[in-house]
C-alpha cells in the first residue's frame, strides 16, 4: 500500500470512529439532518440573483401553508422576485408574521371552505384539523413525551381552499409548501383548477394523526396530477427508549423514516407533466434554479422542446 492509499484509509477509519462515537451519544437521525442540511446548502449556494432578472418577467407567488415560523429564510435573499403570502390559522402567530411586513390569510386552508373543527394541542406545534392519536404516535413522541399531544381544547375557524385563494387574490400558486399537521392529502385532493409548479409537502409513513393521508396516498394523487417526487428529506426516527440502548453499549438501530418533507415537480417525461412546464415556463426555470436544480434543468432542456430553450442555455452559462 503505498502512502497516499494509507493516509486515506487512516483517515476514513477516524472519521468511522467519530461516527460511532456521535451515533452512542446522540440520536441516530441527528447526523441524516446534518448530512441533508449539508447537501441541500451546498447545491443552493449559487447567488441566482441576475439570473432571475434575465428570466423573470414577474414576481413568483409562493404560498406557504402552516407558517407558524415563516417562509424558507432563503426567500429573505430573492424577496425581488418573489411574491410570499403565508396562511396561519393561530392569532397570536399571525400577529407576529404582519409585523414582519408579511400578507397573511388567517384562515385554515382545507378541503372544503367554512367553519372547520381546530384541535389545539398542548405544543402548538402540533395543533392540526385532524385528531392526534394515530397508530404510530406513541413510536413518534415517546422520547419527546407524550403530554404535547393532548388536545386541551377545539375551535372552529374559517377554511377556505387553494382553488379559492387563487381565485380571491387573482393569482396562479407557482410554489406551494404545506405544513398542515396530517392534512396535506385532502389539500392536495381538492385541487380542481389550481396546479403549482412546484410542491412542497409535510408528510408522515405512519399515522401520526387520526385518519391521516400518508407519504403513499400524496405520492399516487400527484403522480396522477403529473409531478414526480424530486428531493426527499425523511428523516429516521430513533426507536424509543434509545438511551437506554446507549448505556448498555448496544448499538443503536436507524428507526424508521417516518415523518418528513417531500419535494414534487413537473414529470417532464409524461405529457400532463410536460403542460405544467410549458404553461409556467419561466417561472419553472427560475424555482429549478433556486432549488439548485441546474444540472437536472441543463437535461431537461437538452430533450424537449421549450420556448425558452437559448435563454436557459444562456443563464445557465453565466451562473
Amino acid at each position: 500500500m503505498n502512502l497516499k492509499k494509507k493516509i486515506e484509509f487512516l483517515y476514513l477509519r477516524i472519521l468511522l470512529n467519530l461516527s460511532k462515537f456521535y451515533i452512542k451519544k446522540r440520536r441516530v437521525n441527528t447526523i441524516f439532518k446534518r448530512i441533508k442540511s449539508i447537501e441541500e446548502n451546498y447545491s443552493r449556494s449559487l447567488d441566482y440573483k441576475k439570473v432571475f432578472s434575465i428570466i423573470l418577467k414577474n414576481k413568483i407567488n409562493y404560498l406557504d401553508v402552516g407558517a407558524r415560523e415563516g417562509p424558507d429564510k432563503k426567500l429573505d435573499i430573492y424577496k425581488k422576485y418573489f411574491s410570499t403570502i403565508l396562511c396561519e390559522p393561530e392569532n397570536s402567530e399571525v400577529k407576529k408574521l404582519k409585523k414582519k411586513g408579511y400578507i397573511v390569510i388567517n384562515k385554515i386552508i382545507s378541503d372544503k371552505s367554512g367553519l372547520k373543527k381546530f384541535y389545539i394541542t398542548k405544543d402548538p406545534m402540533k395543533s392540526s384539523t385532524l385528531e392526534t392519536g394515530g397508530s404510530m404516535e406513541k413510536y413518534f413522541c415517546k422520547d419527546e413525551g407524550l403530554e404535547k399531544c393532548k388536545i386541551k381544547r377545539k375551535v372552529k375557524i374559517n377554511s377556505i381552499t387553494l382553488d379559492q385563494i387563487e381565485k380571491k387574490l387573482k393569482i396562479k400558486i407557482h410554489y406551494l409548501k404545506l405544513d398542515t399537521q396530517g392534512s396535506e392529502f385532502k389539500i392536495l385532493n381538492s385541487m380542481k383548477n389550481s396546479c403549482p409548479v412546484f410542491i412542497k409537502t409535510e408528510v408522515s409513513v405512519g399515522e401520526l394523526y387520526k385518519k391521516q393521508g400518508l407519504l403513499y396516498d400524496i405520492g399516487k394523487l400527484l403522480y396522477e396530477k403529473g409531478y414526480i417526487m424530486f428531493r426527499n428529506n425523511i428523516l429516521n426516527r430513533n426507536v424509543p427508549f434509545s438511551k437506554n440502548f446507549a448505556k448498555m453499549n448496544i448499538p443503536p438501530s436507524l428507526g424508521l423514516p417516518l415523518h418528513g418533507d417531500v419535494y414534487f415537480m413537473p414529470d417532464w417525461t409524461r405529457k400532463i407533466g410536460r403542460k405544467i412546464i410549458k404553461d409556467n415556463e419561466l417561472e419553472w426555470i427560475a424555482i429549478m434554479l433556486f432549488e439548485g436544480q441546474q444540472q437536472l434543468l441543463m437535461y431537461i432542456n437538452s430533450i424537449i422542446k421549450l420556448k425558452n430553450r437559448r435563454k436557459i442555455n444562456n443563464v445557465i452559462s453565466i451562473l
